[in-house]
């Protein structure tokens, strides 16, 4: 345990970028669909459209924006399924680079699609398919997916990372393992060095490049007093000290970093703050001018605006903005709405009623833009929010 001290060195949020795009952009307070192709033009041989689209989007899932993968960067869905849902063994890319979705199959063979659906696994912890080498069942990702940049070991293409995975199996199964998926050579291996401390069925995970780190949150953190995080310095799973026991509408909230703070937004719409600095103050509930909206979405930051925006399942052309004020853990953050044209599409809910996402907007730093997309046979949409 310990205070978790500000690495030295920083990812910019806006690294400067030459790379021109074969689209065209949206202008303030515009929106513009891009893509030659759509999601279900990778669906693999053995399912039909409808149960790749479910695996990918309509079963608590959610991806993680690699910017290594190519010049413009690419959204990564790897390991997704769960439960009785189709699976994903591999990864399903939009590569922004050629505004096309791409699929990469795992490499060291084939498996069976349905293996983790009778939960033939290598052991309880790991939760792997039998004699794969390393290759875990498909998991509902929630929001424990991220990015394993290459300045970190990511490998020249980038890789994601399971920082924790849930629901897996045709059981509800929890596995404290973190596993990676290496985007240049396709493969999957166990990554780190220890287990999580403990894992919840509704997690959510967050890079923090300033410190070198991924925050995990459970759906029950506000029965604990204190923090895990995956330190990337050493690949090992640790707790920071102890802080005053959390609020009850902390629970099974999305999280995000700001300004160094650790961000999570609550059941009942209050948003709480956590400085990994000073950890024994715990999270402390800022001011709010009105409540935000909860959904399995989550707030993004766009750096033209300096501003977050959410965007629900049911989409539309209004979208909520969430202005940070300048001091952040003692101001009052403002909550509003703004309006995009022309109206950004639905999820789609393949296979299910409920679209049951776990993204909301995300932001591409190469062509500075915030992106949505609502799966199944639509296109990628990119969003400017005009302030």
């Amino acid at each position: 345990m310990g205070i978790l001290k500000s690495a030295a060195t920083t990812i910019a949020v806006v690294p400067k970028s030459t790379f021109t795009p074969p689209y065209s952009l949206p202008g303030p307070g515009q929106v513009a669909a891009i893509g030659l192709n759509t999601a279900y033009d990778i669906t693999p041989t053995e399912m039909s459209s409808m149960m790749w689209s479910y695996s990918l989007f309509n079963s608590w899932i959610g991806g993680a924006v690699v910017t290594d993968y190519s010049p413009g960067g690419a959204w990564v869905l790897a390991g997704t399924g769960g439960h009785t849902s189709p699976a994903n063994i591999g990864a399903a890319i939009f590569d922004f680079t050629d505004a096309k979705w791409k699929r990469q199959a795992p490499q060291g063979g084939k498996y069976d699609n349905w293996d983790y659906y009778v939960n033939q696994t290598s052991d309880d912890l790991y939760y792997e398919l039998k004699d794969s080498g390393g290759v875990p069942s498909p998991a509902h990702s929630y929001q424990n997916l991220c990015v394993l940049p290459t300045a970190w070991g990511g490998g020249p293409k980038g890789s994601v990372i399971y920082v924790t995975r849930t629901a897996i199996c045709r059981e509800s199964r929890r596995s404290p393992a973190c596993h990676r998926f290496d985007l240049a050579t396709s493969t999957w291996s166990r990554w780190g060095q220890n287990l999580a401390p403990r894992t919840s069925y509704d997690s959510s995970a967050v890079i923090d490049y300033q410190r070198k780190c991924y925050w995990l949150l459970g759906n029950d953190q506000n029965a604990y007093t204190n923090n895990i995080y995956l330190d990337a310095t050493d690949w090992k799973f640790k707790l920071t000290e102890n802080y005053p026991y959390l609020p009850g509408p902390m629970e099974s909230g999305r999280i995000w970093m700001h300004e160094g703070l650790l961000m999570r937004q609550a059941r009942d719409g209050s948003l709480y703050a956590f400085n990994p600095e000073q950890p024994t103050l715990g999270f402390k509930q800022v001011g709010l001018n009105a409540s935000l909206p909860y959904n399995q979405n989550s707030f993004c930051y766009f750096p033209l605006t300096k501003k977050f925006y959410y965007v629900d399942d049911e989409a539309g052309s209004s979208i909520t903005r969430l202005s940070p004020p300048q001091d952040p853990w003692n101001g009052q953050w403002i909550v509003d709405k703004i309006t995009v044209s022309p109206s950004l599409p639905k999820r789609t809910a393949d296979g299910g009623t409920d679209p049951e996402h776990y993204n909301s907007l995300f932001y591409i730093p190469a062509i500075q833009r915030l992106a949505w997309i609502p799966g199944g046979g639509e296109k990628v949409y990119l969003v400017y929010p005009a302030s």
